[in-house]
């Protein structure tokens, strides 16, 4: 069977996989990010991927959480940004003063 086990923010989190499903997450990883079984180096040289399939999973899995992450505090900043011009901008406009006289 395979499995998943995360431990964090106080949870103890295990995921399951039938026998029949264990090397089908790795295979739709590689087959939804492009794994590549040969890269090239620094000299354009192909050499196989130092990244096995498991690991690239894996490394996937992980910038998808990063990404979430990434997105979260951008969304907080903008929306924290947003307020403070929101607030600056109706403190400059209730200085605008309406008058107007019967002549």
């Amino acid at each position: 069977m395979g499995q998943i086990t995360i431990s964090a923010w106080d949870k103890d989190i295990t995921i399951d996989f039938p026998d029949d499903m264990e090397g089908q997450a790795p295979a739709a990883f590689v087959l939804k990010y492009d794994y590549e079984e040969m890269i090239l180096d620094d000299d354009d040289n192909e050499i196989p991927n130092p990244q096995d399939e498991v690991e690239f999973t894996v490394v996937r899995i992980l910038e998808y959480i990063k990404d979430v992450i990434r997105e979260s505090g951008i969304r907080v900043a903008r929306d924290a940004a947003s307020d403070a011009a929101r607030l600056d901008i109706e403190a400059k406009l209730n200085q605008i003063d309406l008058t107007i006289d019967d002549v």
